[in-house]
């Protein structure tokens, strides 16, 4: 599988709140993949991605040391409850980390199988033969108001709430979390992301770059155009080729 990379805090945010995670086991049976982007003030909102990312790399690592990849789904669902803990253990009793929080959306692929656990508005897409399928569903109030028909998919990227979540990792020691499942094919190509890109950027602009990009590329030119259109919000992009 081939990957390819890229953050950058971009044109208005003086620190990085948005962390990332690529992990593949030595024989090349099982990838880890994800994104967080944290929340909760300066220096808050990145110590908390930090955490999540961090405790999602020990649970993976402890898992699969032992035993291989195992069970996905008991990988998958693992380490989403220890990245959840991490964050609210370092966010109780501390007053000047009162609300912070993360997004923070996973990937574990197998043979062509990919499990998929997600909270938040970072993203996660397919894209095959030319069409980029969103395999995950933002947990934010305008994404609530699209599903409701209340908005179109135009205004989303204007809609003055639509930076507010309506779930995140951490904030509660009861993790809520979607999880799915599905399968991937020779050529497919895995798509994960903060809204740093995906607030600016519309999913045909970023199909077509894709589709026009040397796959070494794809990252940075997913980020470049995030840059051209403000660069107002850190940017991550993880892409990778089945």
């Amino acid at each position: 599988m081939r990957r390819s990379f890229g953050t950058h805090v971009g044109l208005v945010r003086r620190n990085n709140e948005d962390n990332h995670l690529g992990c593949e086991l030595p024989d090349g049976r099982g990838m880890l993949l994800a994104v967080a982007d944290g929340m909760g003030g300066y220096a808050a909102g990145e110590e908390a991605s930090f955490l999540a990312i961090a405790a999602l790399r020990a649970k993976w690592e402890e898992l699969t040391g032992r035993t291989g990849l195992g069970e996905p789904f008991l990988v998958l669902l693992e380490g989403m409850r220890a990245a959840n803990a991490a964050v609210y253990r370092a966010a109780v009793g501390d007053e000047s980390r009162a609300g912070m929080g993360t997004t923070l959306t996973v990937a574990i692929m197998e043979s062509r199988r990919v499990w998929v656990g997600h909270v938040g508005d970072s993203r996660l897409y397919l894209y095959r033969d030319d069409v980029l399928l969103p395999l995950t569903r933002d947990h934010s109030v305008v994404a609530n108001l699209l599903l409701r028909g209340e908005i179109s998919e135009g205004e989303t990227q204007t809609h003055p709430q639509r930076h507010l979540l309506t779930n995140a990792l951490g904030l509660d020691i009861g993790l809520r979390a979607d999880y799915a499942t599905l399968p991937v094919e020779s050529g497919d190509i895995l798509l994960l992301c903060t809204d740093g890109l995906t607030n600016v950027v519309c999913p045909a602009e970023i199909s077509q770059t894709i589709r026009e990009s040397p796959f070494g590329e794809t990252a940075g030119r997913l980020i470049k155009r995030s840059l051209a259109a403000g660069g107002h919000d850190n940017i991550t992009v993880l892409v990778v080729e089945v």
